[in-house]
């Protein structure tokens, strides 16, 4: 690597308070013109601009194009495909956030006559994305309307017909191009993926022949490079980064550092790759990977920091019905498993999310004073492959549940937490699942956050994008899954006199995926319906959402409001005594 850097795009000089946001960037080729979009108040929905990178000067070429919008440009940078929804005012206001497709803009022309490119009469609910393949020669259509299956088509990038790929198949799959070959990551017959290979001219599931087989761990994304097929596999949650031949030999293992997740693979110039790699108490770093003469890191953030006194130990527990879940578990070494510690439980548990050894700053608050951390691998998520998603979504959620309080039993009896000290954190979708716990297993916790939860399971899809997670979830307004959603929806399942643990909800005021109305009716019954005395608090972010496009300030803000509760909580913060001036340990109900 070299050269010298220089800024680019502050979006920090955009927003005297930080509010606007960088949602997404797409170079040109030649990297002479930036395609990128700008957010409010982390709504994430975003207007497109086209800068001249040497200049710094802006082209006349704004477009509106909603919520994460893919662009691929033509090689010579004169013009580029992208997806958008529909303008406000174009269509009713309950559409705004659906009906996405793509069009084709040439530099100086009017938006508002692009052509067409795909999406038309499809789904108003399908998700639509553009990709252009390694070389610049191929452009990908995917489209989906669940996280289970999706269709695939590629055409020449300077336009003609789309050729099918994989429709209407029973898995996902996803890929690039080298040559005149097709290279696809597909769980079609491979729960836990495989790699295939075809002509781009006859690209269908009938002309493909294995590259990597599919294997023990799950292959989570692929990249070509020297003329080799680079994959990026997960075993038991925890990452390896390995090196293939279009032939099927694999001729290489990257040396990691340590048990932990590679993220952002990406193919550099010739035979290298770089990613980004990090663990719960290894800070991210960016490697570089040469395919033939090793692997180094180029990028390592200093932080003062006592990272050899902890350690990372993976656990395995039996959920309500026997099946093992595997557990990560941090803590200072030398831990004494005596059951006197407070513990800090995070989950998912969706989406066919995986979540996997990763670093987080704020989490150093909690591991410096003490405390043990833990996460889960839940079903619902992608830590297995297909399988293990499907066992925790629709009529299987309550699997997920089940293996979260399985999992905080298993800290308490492993002898990692004390059985009045553990605490459990999610956020989305993992807000969801702390919602349920909590109106589930009152007794198992001392405290509870709640963040940008889902909670009014019988009325998500009516808000916002919600209808996008049906598949996910299903619908009170199909009658099969009525009963389902009803049987573990938090907000209906809050009971008059529990005496619920202390609970912290938060949310963000201008929230475009989940509405903020989820964490203050939920609050508010809490307040009313708690038998207990622990505190019910909610936290509501202005001009902020779901969590993207947060400027710093707001994220050190609502870590600070997090951590000082939970470790107010469980005792590991001292608090002014209510009868004298002197400081107590003991937890505040």
């Amino acid at each position: 690597m070299s050269g010298s850097e220089r800024v680019v795009l502050d979006p920090n000089e955009l927003r005297a308070d930080g509010t606007a946001a960088i949602d997404w960037y797409f170079p040109s080729p030649d990297g002479r013109l930036l395609a990128y979009g700008i957010s409010e108040s982390g709504s994430e929905i975003s207007t497109l601009y086209v800068l001249d990178v040497d200049s710094g000067k802006h082209l006349p070429d704004t477009i509106w194009t909603g919520r994460g919008a893919s662009v691929v440009w033509q090689p010579d940078g004169s013009a580029f495909s992208y997806t958008r929804y529909p303008a406000p005012g174009t269509v009713p206001k309950a559409d705004e956030n659906y009906y996405r497709k793509a069009y084709h803009h040439v530099l100086g022309t009017d938006p508002a006559r692009d052509p067409l490119v795909a999406g038309e009469g499809r789904p108003k609910e399908e998700w639509l994305a553009l990709i252009a393949s390694k070389e610049d020669r191929f452009l990908f259509q995917y489209r989906s309307l669940d996280w289970s299956q999706n269709d695939l088509f590629v055409r020449p990038i300077a336009g003609g017909e789309w050729t099918p790929v994989a429709v209407g198949l029973d898995g996902r799959t996803e890929g690039d191009a080298i040559g005149d070959q097709v290279v696809l990551l597909t769980g079609v017959g491979a729960p836990r993926y495989r790699v295939v290979a075809a002509p781009v001219a006859t690209p269908g599931p009938e002309h493909w022949r294995v590259v990597v087989p599919e294997g023990e761990g799950v292959i989570r994304h692929l990249v070509l490079a020297g003329g080799l097929v680079v994959v990026h596999r997960m075993t038991n949650a925890h990452s390896a980064v390995e090196a293939w031949t279009l032939e099927g030999t694999r001729v290489a293992v990257a040396p990691l550092p340590a048990l932990g997740t590679v993220s952002d693979l990406r193919a550099g110039q010739g035979a290298e790759v770089y990613f980004a790699f990090e663990s719960y108490v290894f800070p991210e770093v960016v490697a570089r990977w040469d395919l033939g003469n090793g692997f180094e890191v180029v990028e390592r953030p200093e932080i003062d920091f006592a990272f050899d006194d902890y350690e990372t130990e993976q656990v395995w527990f039996a959920s309500k019905d026997g099946t093992r879940i595997p557990m990560f578990v941090v803590h200072r070494k030398g831990l004494a498993k005596d059951g006197t510690h407070a513990a800090l439980l995070h989950g998912y548990g969706g989406f066919n999310i995986a979540k996997t050894p990763t670093f987080q700053r704020d989490r150093l608050v909690w591991l410096a004073r003490g405390g043990v951390y833990a996460e889960a691998c839940l079903r619902g998520g992608g830590e297995f492959g297909r399988a293990w998603h499907q066992a925790g979504r629709l009529e299987n959620k309550q699997n997920v549940f089940d293996d979260f309080v399985a999992a905080g039993e298993a800290l308490i009896r492993f002898g990692y937490a004390s059985p009045n000290r553990l605490a459990i954190d999610g956020r989305s979708n993992g807000g969801l699942l702390t919602g349920a716990c909590l109106t589930q297993r009152p007794d198992l916790y001392r405290a509870v956050v709640v963040g940008v939860p889902l909670l009014d399971m019988l009325r998500y899809q009516d808000f916002q994008i919600a209808r996008l997670w049906i598949p996910e979830y299903g619908s009170s307004e199909n009658e099969g899954q009525f009963a389902f959603l009803r049987a573990y929806s938090p907000y209906h399942n809050v009971r008059a006199g529990v005496p619920y643990p202390a609970t912290l909800l938060h949310t963000g005021d201008t929230d475009s995926r989940v509405d903020p109305m989820h964490a203050r009716k939920m609050t508010a019954l809490l307040q009313s319906a708690s038998g207990g005395d622990g505190p019910i608090l909610l936290r509501v972010d202005r001009s902020a959402g779901h969590g993207q496009g947060k400027p710093i300030t707001k994220k050190l803000e609502e870590s600070a409001d997090v951590y000082t509760f939970l470790l107010w909580q469980t005792g590991l913060l001292r608090v002014p005594s209510a009868s004298s001036s002197r400081t107590s340990s003991a937890p505040v109900r």
